[in-house]
């Protein structure tokens, strides 16, 4: 994959002769240490087709485009071949976890509309519906009575809540897959016992599709190391077991749009215990979320966004909720109350809250009636302090 990159790839071909960096001599994981990291703002910053390989024709590759966390957008392409592969890796990681070739499949909230040639001969089926419409949801969720749901976890939370409030039954599923977002052990719960069914969360992206799969056998998340090698890096440097750090991967399938040592933004970290799962694969032992949802504090440190999302969903009355942090001294607690008793829950969030904040910052709860849905992926956290 390097060579190919370094050869008919004009941005890793100009990169490897700025460097003077010899392409066979990246032979093992560990030799990927040598190569830059590439985020996503110099994919944004550049053509897409410098990113692309050479001989490919862009007009017969699957166009992607990312959710933007990072406030823009970016474009992924691949052949179909290479989708149908990291379909099947997809597959696999979840044959793993429980599902059947026979099983039917509700993707909920998503967009992919292509049906895979499986589908057509009964095999893995999979349904789409962008859940906006909560009744609708509802009555296809009776129609159809699929086997597996696969959702973002503010969706499933948002269903599930809605669920409560009207008193509705939602008939169960044996499993929901759930990623794109963090997922919290509040959140987890709420599906669990709405649905009645077990929970497996996914580390995934657009970018390389499936990277990481909680495992049904051990509860840790497996890295899919036959598709991605997954680093945790402390700066430029190998993050050791047990520090966190930020995750960069080079995916080993995509030939039409390389992606090698890419920045993904992510925060995670090693388990300091290699896991002894005869599953095989190394394994990530948490994912904190993206640099853009930890807040930055005076005293230059930071707070995870995993702890804070935790302790605004354990609040009780708490519906959806947004944090928006536009300097070090002031954060912003927009919460969407499910109750009548807004002035108890507006003080209960700052109770709980205000101790995980050193005084310097200015704390503002604010209650609200709903707050609306994006069309990408819902960040509950959001942070424009650089």
């Amino acid at each position: 994959m390097v060579r190919h990159a370094a050869t008919r790839v004009p941005y890793y071909r100009e990169l490897f002769r700025k460097l003077h960096l010899d392409p066979r001599d990246i032979r093992t994981a560990s030799d990927l240490q040598h190569v830059p990291v590439t985020g996503k703002a110099e994919l944004q910053a550049r053509p897409i087709t410098d990113f692309l390989a050479e001989g490919v024709d862009p007009t017969r590759l699957i166009r992607l485009s990312t959710s933007g966390s990072t406030g823009q957008p970016s474009t992924v392409m691949r052949s179909q071949r290479e989708q149908y592969i990291l379909q099947a890796v997809r597959l696999r990681t979840q044959m793993l976890n429980g599902l059947r070739t026979i099983d039917l499949r509700l993707s909920v909230g998503s967009r992919w509309l292509r049906k895979h040639p499986l589908d057509r001969l009964g095999l893995f089926r999979m349904r789409h519906t962008d859940g906006a419409n909560f009744r609708e949801l509802v009555a296809l969720l009776h129609r159809l009575e699929p086997d597996v749901v696969m959702a973002r976890p503010s969706v499933l939370q948002q269903i599930a809540q809605e669920a409560a409030r009207t008193s509705t039954v939602l008939p169960t599923n044996r499993i929901t897959f759930v990623g794109a977002e963090l997922l919290t052990p509040s959140v987890r719960a709420l599906v669990e016992s709405t649905w009645g069914c077990r929970v497996i969360n996914e580390y995934a992206s657009n970018e390389l599709l499936l990277m990481a799969s909680e495992c049904r056998h051990c509860g840790t998340l497996h890295t899919v190391d036959d598709a991605v090698v997954l680093e945790i890096l402390d700066g430029n440097r190998a993050a050791a077991p047990g520090e966190t750090g930020r995750v960069v991967g080079t995916g080993l399938h995509s030939f039409s749009m390389p992606f090698i040592r890419f920045d993904f933004g992510d925060i995670a970290r090693r388990p300091i215990e290699a896991s002894k799962c005869p599953v095989g694969f190394s394994s990530v032992e948490v994912i904190e979320g993206r640099e853009m949802e930890f807040l930055q504090l005076p005293d230059g440190g930071a707070l995870s966004p995993y702890t804070l999302q935790r302790t605004i969903q354990a609040i009780p009355g708490v519906g959806r909720f947004r944090v928006q942090q536009d300097s070090r001294d002031r954060v912003t607690v927009l919460i969407e109350h499910s109750s009548s008793e807004v002035l108890e829950v507006a003080k209960a969030a700052r109770r709980r809250l205000q101790p995980l904040f050193p005084t310097a910052v200015e704390l503002v709860i604010e209650t609200v009636d709903k707050i609306e849905s994006p069309t990408s992926k819902f960040r509950y956290i959001h942070s424009t302090v650089d």
